[in-house]
């Protein structure tokens, strides 16, 4: 016999939604987050055009997980230190520089591992010679700009 879910499974899920929830609101608020996205989706589309192997995806999709995540605590970060403070404050600037610095450092190790793993001039020309590839990625490009500068015009969350 079917039984509505319980409350412990039903808040259990319902952390799942909340996150959810915290992820599209960088989506829409963060531009640096939609940087990242599409950062995101060049990288993978690369790792397969290019053949790398299962461990050097792996690494490709860890960077990815790793600056998204970093980007996601420096939100909640500067979030927070904008709730407690009404007026700049030298602590609340420490924690978002300090936070900011976190995603910088996940990014820059991210593509350095990016230019080791992709940078193989011939075949990226190689690729360019191709023209579905090189037209989708124009257009993704062109999608990129949009979704990066001009898809979510609204202000930050609290301001």
């Amino acid at each position: 016999m079917w039984r509505p879910m319980s409350g412990k499974l039903k808040r259990f899920f319902q952390g799942f939604l909340w996150a959810l929830s915290g992820i599209f609101n960088c989506i829409l608020t963060e531009r640096n987050f939609r940087i990242h996205l599409a950062a995101a989706f060049y990288a993978v589309s690369l790792s397969v055009l290019l053949g790398l192997s299962q461990e050097q995806r792996l690494l490709v999709w860890f960077c990815i997980g790793l600056v998204l995540a970093m980007e996601l605590l420096n939100t909640a970060v500067e979030a927070l230190a904008d709730l407690v403070t009404q007026r700049p404050h030298p602590l609340a600037k420490r924690a978002k520089d300090v936070s900011a610095g976190a995603v910088l450092v996940a990014a820059f190790f991210s593509a350095g591992i990016g230019v080791k793993l992709f940078w193989r001039p011939d075949a990226l020309l190689g690729l360019l010679k191709r023209p579905a590839i090189a037209a989708v990625g124009g257009l993704s490009f062109l999608f990129f700009l949009w979704f990066i500068f001009f898809a979510f015009p609204g202000k930050r969350q609290g301001e």
